[in-house]
């Protein structure tokens, strides 16, 4: 059978549109042209600790109410999570 158009005619040479753009989304309309990439590896970095110190419950839920025993339990997050880190390393 020969190739058929979508409105029915029959048509040995008919190939369907495809392009090659995909659809922008809405986040990326507001994109700069250009980024740096070495301050967005360091905000990464940066989040990926953070995110590494709130697997601790007390650093998470800050259940330490003055300011240096928050520290404290901050600090102790972070030497586990530095242990771990060269342990496993």
């Amino acid at each position: 059978p020969e190739p058929q158009t979508p409105s029915g005619r029959v048509t040995s040479q008919w190939k369907p549109r495809v392009t090659s753009r995909r659809k922008s989304t809405a986040n990326e309309k507001d994109k700069p042209g250009f980024f740096a990439k070495a301050l967005y590896r360091g905000r990464a970095r940066i989040e990926q600790a953070v995110g590494k110190l709130k697997r601790f419950k007390r650093v998470a839920l800050r259940c330490e109410k003055t300011k240096r025993n928050f520290t404290a339990i901050v600090a102790i997050a972070a030497a586990f999570v530095l242990v771990k880190s060269v342990h496993t390393a």
